[in-house]
């Protein structure tokens, strides 16, 4: 159970990491902007 919610999770990890870059670089381009 564990094993194959790990699997999942990683297949996600990957098929996401395109947009999760994306994300993490609108984050913190706000946060510099913002100044929080």
């Amino acid at each position: 159970l564990y094993y194959s919610a790990y699997e999942k999770a990683k297949q996600m990890l990957q098929k996401n990491h395109r947009v999760l870059e994306i994300f993490v670089e609108q984050l913190l381009e706000y946060e510099m902007l913002s100044g929080m």
